[in-house]
């Protein structure tokens, strides 16, 4: 898979084939599951997929890591097929800080 900038619906139907034989996230579970999505969180499950031997893993976390966390986001909440993607408030204001309540 090449690592250049893919668009969210060119990486989501990996990312569901991933999650379907690593139901919790596999190699990428702090990203995927929990919507930790910094550079240092995806590098992280980068890594940890090398090490571990999961080269789909490693090579979806490339892709994700060349993403906007924006976009990062979207493939998290959308992994299991939702329509919608409701982002939570915290993170609403990191990415945006002028957001308002």
């Amino acid at each position: 898979m090449s690592t250049s900038r893919l668009s969210v619906p060119d990486l989501l139907p990996r990312v569901q084939s991933y999650t379907a034989k690593n139901p919790a996230g596999g190699s990428l579970h702090i990203v995927l599951e929990d919507q930790n999505i910094r550079n240092s969180d995806v590098q992280f499950c980068i890594d940890y997929a090398m090490e571990k031997g999961d080269a789909e893993g490693a090579e979806i976390g490339r892709a994700l890591l060349s993403m906007s966390k924006t976009q990062r986001l979207k493939v998290a909440g959308r992994r299991f097929g939702e329509s919608e993607v409701v982002i939570p408030w915290d993170i609403q204001v990191a990415l945006c800080p002028g957001a308002k309540s």
